[in-house]
């Protein structure tokens, strides 16, 4: 099987097989349909779906209140309101913890350490942390913030002691 094209001169013809390209693509159209037939959908249909079920007969034994961990620990950090520390626990509700600006408009940072000091004495193996920040806060503030959520500093007696909270601290913008 041929086509013919003209060339736009008188006498003068040519000739494309096309037999060739037929043969490659029924080629290709028996591959693709044996290999369509041949291929399971194991992994799409069988996904095993779990659903949680809530009420008064299914609370945890007391064991399992015990193994809970924080699923997201977040700080949100605002010009005009200060700290918010968001606490998700799991199986539960977010909880949040304010922490106000102090009287002349500064950030509290020793406190915003010491709210998330006792989070860490609750859940020792937690070690990230949200810092979410306004786009309109000062570089230095945000410093700040991070280096209060990685360590809590106590001087006394003359003596700087460190204690570590979150060392991994990931930074974003607040998404409001």
């Amino acid at each position: 099987m041929s086509a013919v094209a003209g060339t736009g001169k008188k006498g003068e013809t040519m000739y494309v097989n096309v037999i060739n390209m037929i043969d490659i693509l029924i080629i290709l159209l028996v591959f693709l349909l044996t290999n369509f037939a041949t291929s399971t959908f194991e992994d799409v249909t069988t996904l095993p779906a779990k659903m949680p079920v809530f009420g008064p007969s299914t609370a945890p034994p007391d064991d399992d209140l015990k193994k809970k961990q924080i699923q997201n620990l977040e700080v949100r950090m605002q010009k005009e309101k200060g700290f918010q520390i968001v606490v998700t626990i799991t199986g539960e509700m977010p909880s949040a913890i304010d922490v106000n600006l102090k009287e002349n408009k500064d950030f509290d940072f020793p406190k915003l350490s010491d709210e998330l000091f006792k989070i860490k004495q609750a859940y020792e193996a937690r070690q990230d942390i949200l810092l979410e920040a306004e786009k309109k806060l000062n570089f230095d503030e945000i410093v700040k913030a991070m280096d209060a959520c990685r360590d809590k500093v106590v001087e006394g007696g003359g003596q700087k002691m460190t204690y570590p909270l979150f060392p991994s601290v990931a930074l974003t913008d607040l998404p409001f």
